[in-house]
């Protein structure tokens, strides 16, 4: 049977290769392949976890006390639930606009049921939390919600998560397909070190190539279409064939002739 993958043609992308005006999630690169070509595929990819869980512009909620609404901004950086919880009671006893008193409490698990929940008090009233398109996963909470204190405590609706995103999708224009996803990527991964991916499987992960151009651009974004601000490099593995449309033919015409022997039996 003839080779699966013709005018086979592998491309290593770094994006230390990018332009000077241009960022390591969201780079450029002129590639000239040499062959007739129109699928492309990720082997494999490495993209350092240099983004932090609250990043810039992307690190902000509101407090609302009463009448007033004052933006808390959360420092730019990683978190623990302990650090993150310690950090949040200071900020709110802090910029507190009615000088009230907060407590941020997270259950100690040495000598009490883990629930991953905070639990939010304020002694003197009943304030709000609103969040829009950040943070609100860190406090327990939905996006684009308002969380209202009762009786003087708050306790986070959904337990705390400190993956920024679960997933990453590398975007290209090389991919010839509305949402120009060219390969999805698990992003749990320890702080500071390597998100990686392996394909298992090249004709499922394939995707039709955008022949029209040699000028690659890849644009690192999360689950929500956010940009991840990375600042070290990416390293991208892609292949490159031509499908081989007489095996596709061929393959078809055998899956008739096996559903055929298996019926005369």
């Amino acid at each position: 049977m003839s080779d699966t993958f013709l005018n086979k043609y592998l491309v290593y992308i770094d994006s230390h290769d990018k332009q000077a005006n241009e960022q390591h999630n969201n780079f450029s690169i002129t590639v000239n392949i040499p062959k007739d070509v129109d699928q492309v595929c990720v082997l494999r990819s490495t993209i350092k976890k240099s983004y932090y869980l609250v990043q810039e512009s992307q690190n902000t909620f509101t407090l609302n006390e009463g009448l007033t609404n004052t933006i808390i901004q959360i420092p730019i950086g990683n978190y623990s639930a302990s650090s993150f919880r310690s950090v949040l009671e200071s900020l709110l006893n802090t910029n507190s606009p009615n000088n009230w008193t907060y407590k941020v409490v997270y259950p100690n698990s040495s000598n009490s049921p883990s629930t991953g929940k905070y639990t939010f008090v304020c002694i003197e009233a009943n304030p709000k939390f609103i969040f829009q398109k950040h943070l609100y996963e860190m406090f327990g909470f939905e996006r684009d919600s308002t969380n209202e204190f009762i009786s003087n405590q708050l306790t986070s609706k959904n337990i705390i998560n400190f993956q920024l995103k679960d997933v990453l999708r590398i975007h290209s224009n090389i991919v010839n397909q509305d949402n120009n996803i060219l390969q999805e990527l698990s992003a749990i991964a320890n702080d500071f070190s390597s998100i990686r991916y392996e394909c298992n499987d090249i004709l499922a992960n394939s995707k039709n190539f955008n022949i029209k151009t040699n000028i690659f651009k890849f644009n690192i974004l999360d689950e929500d279409s956010n940009s991840i601000n990375l600042s070290l490099n990416v390293l991208i593995t892609l292949l490159f064939y031509k499908k081989n449309t007489l095996q596709d033919q061929a393959n078809k015409l055998y899956l008739e002739y096996t559903k055929i022997q298996l019926l005369k039996k």
